[in-house]
Formats: structure tokens, C-alpha cells, sequence
């Protein structure tokens, strides 16, 4: 450190000189001043003093370098009146965080570790797939790197649905607020990300006549395992928790007994397959699917929709029946089957108790009457398994 300037007057030939250090001087070259008297070298050098103090010893050791890049940001901040102080401490502050944060995949991984023993396992499934679609897109990045359109961009494209677009930050988000209570990022940073508002609440999504087929037919091909499964959703409007509850046992020649322990609202009820579930039954007895939540994401993209599957969980060489373009639709497959079975000619009394709803049909009505037409029905439910003749005549309800 350059040792303190003194700012001694010494006589010369041409008067009183006195030196300024080039570590003071504002050239950034060492300097001399002269004077006519002793007396007015003095004052000089009182000066200069009172000048050095009162900007402290910091101010001496200031490279003209370092001035000068003083006095660029000093420039670059003058439209947003930020001092250079102020700007040293939020890149301080910005920094710190950066030093406290930590990759992505390192912090889900902990996080996934954590919530195992808190959750559900059907809660842990949809945390799971939260955490693989984040890791397939930032992989190692720290979190304090990732902005709030990088969030936007994996978790509500423009091709995104709202409900999907919903689901996905409200998943993301638990991890997300989770991490930066560690201080490994920001909250706001998932809270500005934006989803789309359903204008209609009442709104739903349901597969097409060829969207159905081709979910059946990816089903048969890839995964036949799974074909029990989609057949009492799509052609019986069992809820997907329930599906996954049921027991070979269940299926009886009197129907289907979804029994209290399987139905969402703990009542038991009864459901009669209709022909084309009967047909798909008879050739793939109901047997239970292991991997169930992998496997349906497999068919579902097999079948043309755009689901994320796990990477290597689909055989290499295994191509889609269609180029997934579609987001899969919410519920799909129960309001699939809603829609057409009253297009069909189900009354909404008999839906009612299928779906185990109670009170009145108002809300089937305002969700399916109109929904699809009478020929779309009639087409949807005569989907049937490969090889199988397709029923002459159709009885739905």
C-alpha cells in the first residue's frame, strides 16, 4: 500500500514545488505544482491534506484503471440514479446467492428424497414427473441461473393447454418454493410465470373418434398389459384413481363392483359393460397393469400426443402411430366416454350413477349434451379390439 503523501513545499530555482504521488494525482501520472512564496505553498499543502482526509486513505491507493472504470459505470447507472455503492451490493447480494445456490438435479433429487416420506405415493408420482420434465431441461444449471422465461418455456409453452399449463406450476412450484426456503433461489421467479386462463370453466377436452382408435391401437401393439386399463376408462368412464384400484375379482358377470374401498367418494356402485367394453374385456381379461403411470404416458405418446415419457423407457426404433402434436387433454378418457354415451342416447340419470355423482344432472348436461354427435357416437362405440368383428348393432346403456 503507497505509503501517505506528505505534500512537503521544497525550494527550487523556479519556486516552492511541491509533489502529488500519482496515486493522487487525477492524471494517474505523478504531478508537480510550484509556487511564488513559502506561504502560498503552504496553504497548498493545507489543502491538499484536508482533501486527502476527507476522502479517506481509500481514495489514495485508487488506480487511474480503476477510476476510470469508476466513472464508466458511473455513466452506465446515471439513467436509473444508482449509486456505484448500491450497485456493488446488489451484485454482492446476487453473487452471495449464486454461491448458495445448487444444481437443479442435485437439489431435486434431495427434494424427492424428502417428500417420499411425507406424501402419498400417487402425490410422489406427479412430483417425480415434475422433477424429470425440470432435469430434462436444465439438467446441472444452477437454480439461482434460471430465469422466470426459462420456467415458461418447460413449463407453459404457447402449445400448452390451461389445465395442463396449471398442473405443471403448481407441481414445479412446491419444488421451487422448497428450494429457495434454502436459499438456493428466488420465489418470484416461478410466481411470475405465467398460465392460460380457461375462459369457459365449464369447458372440456375429448379425444376424437380417431384420437380413441389410435390410443387402442398403440395399446394392443406396444403395451397389451395396458389395454384392460383404457378399455374401462374409455368405454366405461371409470375414474383413473379407481382403475387402479380394482382387483380381477371385481369383474363379475352381474358388472363391474366398484366396491367403498375403490370409489372416490366411498360409495359402492355397480357399472354394466356396455357391448364394445364387454368385446375388449372378453379379449383382454382385466388383469393389473404394473407400471402403470410409465406405461399409459408411453401409449399416450405412441398414439400421437405429446406426453413426456422417461428417457429410454420406449424401446429405440419404436415409432408413433402419429406425430405427437396434440397435448393430452385433462380426464380425456371419462369425458371421451361421457360425451358419446349421450350422444349415444344414455340418459344422464343412468351417467349419473355410473360416474357416482349426486344431486341433479345439471352439470352432465352443461359438460356433454351437445358434446358429439349421434354418427361420432355411433363410430366411437364400435372401436374394437384387432380381429374382433365390429357389433351390428349398438346397445351403450
Amino acid at each position: 500500500m503507497p505509503r501517505t503523501p506528505k505534500f512537503r513545499p521544497v525550494k527550487t530555482k523556479n519556486g516552492w514545488r511541491i509533489n502529488i504521488p500519482k496515486t493522487v494525482a487525477a492524471s494517474g501520472k505523478r504531478e508537480q505544482q510550484f509556487f511564488r512564496s513559502r506561504d502560498e505553498a503552504k496553504e497548498a499543502r493545507t489543502r491538499l491534506l484536508e482533501n486527502y482526509s476527507s476522502h479517506g486513505t481509500a481514495a489514495a491507493v485508487i488506480s487511474p484503471a480503476l477510476a476510470s472504470d469508476a466513472l464508466k459505470a458511473f455513466e452506465i447507472l446515471k439513467p436509473w440514479d444508482i449509486t456505484l455503492t448500491v450497485a456493488a451490493q446488489m451484485v454482492a447480494k446476487l453473487k452471495t446467492s449464486e454461491d448458495a445456490s445448487r444444481p437443479l438435479n442435485e437439489a431435486c433429487r434431495e427434494w424427492l428424497k424428502v417428500k417420499a416420506a411425507e406424501v402419498r405415493p400417487k402425490t410422489l408420482e406427479g412430483y417425480r414427473a415434475a422433477a424429470n420434465k425440470l432435469i430434462k431441461a436444465f439438467a446441472n444449471h444452477q437454480l439461482s441461473d434460471i430465469a422466470t422465461e426459462d420456467l415458461q418455456s418447460v413449463l407453459a409453452p404457447p402449445e400448452t393447454n390451461a389445465s395442463s399449463a396449471k398442473a405443471n406450476k403448481v407441481t414445479a412450484r412446491v419444488f421451487w418454493l422448497w428450494a429457495a426456503e434454502r436459499g438456493w433461489c428466488r420465489a418470484e421467479v416461478i410466481q411470475k410465470v405465467k398460465v392460460p386462463k380457461v375462459q369457459d370453466k365449464g369447458e372440456i377436452e375429448i379425444l376424437s373418434v380417431a384420437e380413441a382408435t389410435r390410443l387402442m391401437e398403440a395399446a394392443e401393439k406396444f403395451y397389451p398389459q395396458s389395454v384392460p386399463m383404457f378399455a374401462i376408462q374409455l368405454f366405461g368412464g371409470i375414474r383413473p384413481e379407481e382403475a387402479t384400484r380394482l382387483r380381477p375379482s371385481d369383474f363379475t358377470d352381474a358388472g363391474i363392483e366398484l366396491s367403498a374401498r375403490i370409489t372416490k367418494k366411498g360409495r359402492r356402485r355397480n357399472i354394466e359393460p356396455n357391448d364394445v367394453l364387454k368385446a375388449w374385456l372378453k379379449q383382454y381379461p382385466f388383469q393389473k397393469c404394473p407400471n402403470w403411470t410409465r406405461i399409459s404416458r408411453a401409449v399416450r405418446y405412441l398414439a400421437g400426443f405429446k406426453t413426456w415419457v422417461e428417457p429410454g423407457f420406449i424401446d429405440e426404433g419404436i415409432k408413433p402411430l402419429a406425430t405427437p402434436s396434440k397435448p393430452w387433454p385433462q380426464n380425456a378418457l371419462r369425458h371421451s366416454y361421457a360425451s358419446y354415451a349421450v350422444a349415444a342416447g344414455t340418459p344422464l340419470e343412468t351417467l349419473l350413477w355410473q360416474f357416482g355423482h349426486t344431486g341433479s344432472p345439471t352439470v352432465l348436461r352443461e359438460h356433454y349434451v351437445g358434446r358429439a354427435t349421434k354418427k361420432d357416437a355411433l363410430a366411437y362405440f364400435s372401436i374394437v379390439p384387432e380381429g374382433v368383428a365390429k357389433p351390428k348393432t349398438i346397445r351403450v346403456a
